[in-house]
């Protein structure tokens, strides 16, 4: 619940409660804590928590809903520096997110009609990016082997900065490198 509110110093707390280490002859009701075999140290003994926990660690790092996406939601503080593979977002969008002091920040480039009249087949140019990942979301290549536009969300552009002013300069001065006739995005992405 903690991630989902975007609090990863308090979701680190919980994770900590539940990882600490409980030998079998320390049984104990109360404080949680996993045993050696893996499950929880409360009662009824079950694997959930851990499956939870499991779950709860996605959701610190990545999060996806309503056709958005959002890395690293609720890093907690002390982890500066770290890496992920293989996160699936919805959509059965694989992710991996690599970080460095913390900041992530990701803009849509969506295609200019949607999200009611979305014009598809318009081709596509990227330049040489730097500093950035870009996903693709909509597009395909035309019969000419061409990429084209083959959605509303055309890319999402990713950054990682020092902080988030850092990403957003970073990933700001890079998306103009991504052309189509009518691509559009959000300019106040990571204002506050």
């Amino acid at each position: 619940m903690w991630a989902r509110l975007w609090d990863g110093d308090h979701a680190l707390k919980l994770l900590k409660m539940q990882l600490r280490p409980v030998l079998p002859k320390q049984i104990r009701y109360h404080g949680g804590g996993t045993y050696p075999n893996l499950f929880d140290a409360h009662p009824p003994f079950q694997i959930d928590g851990n499956y939870g926990c499991t779950s709860g660690i996605c959701e610190m790092l990545l999060q996806s809903r309503e056709g958005k996406i959002f890395l690293l939601p609720a890093l907690p503080t002390s982890w500066k520096n770290g890496k992920v593979k293989g996160l699936k977002a919805v959509g059965n969008i694989t992710v991996d997110i690599e970080w460095k002091d913390g900041s992530a920040l990701t803009v849509v480039i969506a295609e200019g009609g949607y999200p009611d009249k979305v014009i598809k087949g318009h081709r596509i140019e990227i330049g040489d990016l730097d500093g950035v990942t870009l996903y693709h979301a909509g597009t395909k290549f035309n019969e000419k082997g061409e990429l084209v536009t083959n959605g509303g969300r055309v890319f999402t552009m990713t950054a990682v900065g020092k902080n988030i002013d850092d990403a957003r300069k970073i990933v700001y001065s890079q998306i103009d490198k991504v052309k189509f006739e009518s691509a559009r995005y959000r300019k106040d992405i990571g204002l506050v």
